[in-house]
């Protein structure tokens, strides 16, 4: 997951840490896991994932204009960003956006 990580800080030229709510995760999920060992490499996997479809969109030059946006909102912000992963309510799939 380091490797997906530091590969979209390169890309953006800004830091976004992933930030993961472990417990909150495991409670709302630990049915869905016979073997808990698979846990923590399943959910790092679905944040790879995220991260690498996000780097593909950046590079993607069909989104130029909403890369240019992400980077104008990164760029007014000093601070880094933090990329919480959590759990929904809601079953729907989430693309990343600018907003």
């Amino acid at each position: 997951m380091k490797t997906a990580v530091d590969s979209l800080n390169k890309t953006l030229g800004h830091k976004i840490s992933p930030e993961v709510e472990w417990s909150a995760i495991w409670a709302e999920s630990k049915d869905r896991f016979s073997d808990k060992s698979t846990f923590v490499p399943t959910i790092s996997g679905f944040l790879m994932a995220w991260y690498e479809r996000l780097i593909a969109r950046l590079e993607n030059d069909v989104y130029s204009e909403w890369t240019e946006e992400l980077l104008d909102v990164l760029s007014e912000s000093s601070r880094n960003v933090v990329l919480y992963v959590q759990v929904c309510q809601h079953a729907q799939v989430y693309r990343p956006t600018p907003n």
